[in-house]
């Protein structure tokens, strides 16, 4: 895995609707890239046998008013 760097978050933020300054997206981009070498850590047998989780309700359609 590479590490993300400022121009690719500030262009991910950018795709999202998103301005970020220079020293905000350096913060990001260094907290993001720690955060993706540590799951390139992780076994990739042991994220096959991973069951996904509901973190979050979804609602019907009917159900949103």
């Amino acid at each position: 895995m590479t590490d993300l760097n400022r121009a690719d978050i500030i262009e991910m933020a950018r795709a999202a609707g998103l301005e970020l300054d220079e020293a905000r997206a350096d913060t990001i981009a260094s907290r993001l890239s720690g955060i993706l070498s540590e799951l390139d850590q992780i076994p990739i047998e042991n994220m096959m046998s991973a069951e996904p989780v509901q973190i979050f309700s979804v609602k019907e359609a009917s159900d949103r008013g």
